[in-house]
């Protein structure tokens, strides 16, 4: 009697579809490599092109009794001891949205009493009552800050004129156009003698840097968003059991990339909001987010582990409960900073003190994670292919340079050079590009692929029909 069997073995499902790095020769691989170079010089280049990101403010603040025509009951608040004690009074007129927010930052000058000593340096604390109130019409005010007391540790050094400088208040709604300001030391008789003189400084956002950032955020919008809708149009001609893991992690991260690039920004920059700033939260902690995700199950694919089902799940819960942490802390900092431009990390509530605590905890399990995934990665990388080689290298440098970004961004209050702002804009933007350009599927490949693929499953099934029948 004759026996069939019909038994096949499973091809793959990775080599079931060709991408265009599979199918691009080495020489327009290389030149591909080249273009996105050659775009990363560009936007770093027009980057440093870029207008000044701040500028002192019209209107500069300056002690008391210097002001032309001084009069101690024109400086507020009224009280008797405002004219014994050093007092800063200023008022910034015209004020913008495109001036996005300003700064009030105190630099403080080493006195003779400390150049003259045989110390090196002094340790002291500099208290003081700073306002801030918006004018809204003749004698009509908004208190922002209303005499406030502050207190700031600073040192100062005998080979150097120039001490800390202080970090006075932040005002990141401009809702008025006219701000006034009072800054008044109470413990000035006592450090005299250290300080000399204190330059009290008002920056805001240039507008032209404003309008030079949003051309810059809304030509990558409208890049990104065209590349993602060419990504996604491609991909959606395949059959969801084509999909490789990098090719859905990066589908997700098309959507992600568009997000990142703050559709909304001009309405923050025409009519600042609680609501922007949140939108502009959300928008930059998913990216980050999604991209940890996806550095990670790069690794896991070059080097599988035991139970990686479980060690994804446990890991995408993580950065979600991540999301929610750092989200959480960065609109209560936003609301905290609205209410009161003084409000400083210190003034955390515990809650949120814990949350910054937890949030911090878990960045340092990823980064161990993502540490052990490379180091096993890294063992088994000549055995695979071209694809996975570049996607490793490529992923572990962009990791390194996220992790760089956002320890600077740990070190200042505020981003203070603009030409960071818009490199980290670009240097994202292009890196999704890239894997959106290698990563799409190439049709002439999948279609000669299917086409050997049916060949050989015919061929198989003659040779499996033959070796089964017994004549």
């Amino acid at each position: 009697m004759a026996s069939f069997q019909f038994s096949y073995d499973p091809v793959p499902t990775d080599a079931q579809v060709k991408l265009r790095l599979d199918v691009l020769s080495k020489p327009k691989l290389f030149a591909l490599y080249l273009l996105a170079f050659a775009a990363f010089c560009l936007c770093f280049g027009l980057a440093f092109l870029a207008p000044a990101m701040f500028e002192k403010h019209q209107g500069a603040v300056y002690e008391c009794q210097y002001v032309p025509n001084y009069n101690p009951e024109e400086c507020f608040p009224n009280s008797d001891s405002a004219a014994f004690l050093p007092l800063w009074i200023g008022r910034m007129k015209d004020v913008t949205p495109f001036s996005q927010f300003f700064l009030i930052t105190a630099e403080v000058y080493s006195g003779e009493g400390l150049v003259n000593s045989s110390t090196v340096s002094v340790s002291f604390e500099l208290r003081l009552e700073m306002s801030l109130r918006a004018v809204v019409g003749e004698e009509k005010y908004v208190d922002l800050i209303k005499s406030k007391a502050i207190s700031h540790t600073i040192r100062c050094y005998a080979d150097s004129s120039k001490c800390d400088t202080l970090f006075l208040g932040y005002e990141p709604y401009l809702d008025y156009s006219t701000y006034d300001i009072m800054i008044m030391f109470d413990n000035w008789s006592r450090i005299d003698a250290w300080v000399s003189e204190v330059n009290i400084t008002v920056r805001s956002v240039s507008p032209a840097f404003s309008r030079y950032q949003l051309a810059v955020k809304y030509c990558f919008l409208a890049a990104s968003l065209l590349s993602s809708l060419c990504y996604l149009y491609q991909i959606l001609r395949l059959k969801v059991s084509h999909y490789t893991a990098e090719t859905r992690n990066l589908a997700l991260l098309s959507f992600s990339i568009v997000l990142f690039n703050d559709p909304l920004f001009l309405g923050s920059l025409i009519k600042p909001a609680l609501g922007f700033t949140v939108v502009s939260v959300v928008s930059v902690v998913q990216f980050v987010v999604i991209l940890a995700y996806f550095w990670a199950g790069v690794m896991m694919g070059i080097a599988p582990i035991r139970r990686e089902k479980w060690v994804k799940a446990g890991l995408g819960l993580g950065l979600v409960l991540l999301f929610a942490l750092l989200t959480a802390l960065y609109v209560y900092t936003a609301v905290q900073m609205k209410s009161d431009p003084s409000y400083r990390l210190s003034d955390f509530s515990p809650l949120f003190l814990g949350f910054a605590v937890t949030a911090l905890f878990l960045c340092t399990l990823y980064l161990l994670l993502l540490l052990v995934l490379a180091w096993r990665a890294c063992g088994l990388l000549s055995l695979q292919s071209k694809r996975q080689r570049f996607l490793f290298y490529l992923s572990l440098l962009m990791a390194v340079f996220t992790v760089a970004c956002i320890g600077a961004g740990c070190f200042q209050r505020l981003p203070s050079v603009g030409p960071f702002v818009l490199i980290v804009t670009s240097a994202y933007n292009i890196y999704i590009g890239l894997l959106q350009a290698l990563w799409v599927p190439s049709e002439i490949g999948i279609l000669e692929l299917n086409r050997d693929l049916e060949l050989t499953n015919s061929v198989s099934q003659a040779h499996k029909w033959e070796e089964g029948t017994d004549l």
